[in-house]
């Protein structure tokens, strides 16, 4: 009989699951609360009924939209959503973004990713995200929100 002899070493793949909902509302939220600088310098709540201030907020729903659409976009979204939570939240040296993506995490945005799927978006919209600070798709990624909801752990077997 062949005997059993203990292992001394293990490795053990620990994985976190998280849920990522879409949610239209904070594109209203934050159109509703934007401030502007006037000609003369002064700050003002964004005037709802200015043309500008109306298309962009479309534009935001248009886009919005359009990624639910796309099994592709969303996908993309949920990675870039699921990678930075857990960037914040792990702290680890292992840069999951480079990993991913091929640059660091202070080189990937939102809307950088956005860009790398714009087949998905309207030319008009194409256009406005190429031209776009990427500072400007802060209120479409809180559109997703992220959860953990759990975690389980497995041993790794060679």
């Amino acid at each position: 009989m062949k005997e059993l002899k203990p292992r001394l070493e293990a490795e053990y793949i620990i994985r976190q699951y998280y849920k990522v909902t879409p949610d239209e509302s904070p594109i209203d939220e934050y159109w509703d609360s934007m401030w502007t600088e006037d000609e003369n310098g002064n700050h003002r709540r964004v005037n709802q009924s200015d043309t500008w201030a109306q298309e962009e907020r479309a534009r935001f729903h248009r886009l919005f939209k359009a990624i639910i659409a796309s099994k592709e976009a969303l996908q993309a979204v949920y990675e870039y959503i699921v990678l930075l939570e857990h960037f914040l939240a792990s702290q680890e040296e292992f840069d999951f973004f480079e990993a991913h993506y091929g640059k660091g995490q202070d080189d990937v945005s939102f809307l950088s990713v956005l860009r790398s799927i714009s087949t998905v978006f309207t030319p008009e919209d194409q256009r406005w995200l190429l031209e776009t600070e990427d500072d400007m798709g802060e209120s479409l990624e809180k559109c997703f929100k992220i959860e953990a909801v759990g975690w389980n752990m497995g041993e790794h077997v060679h």
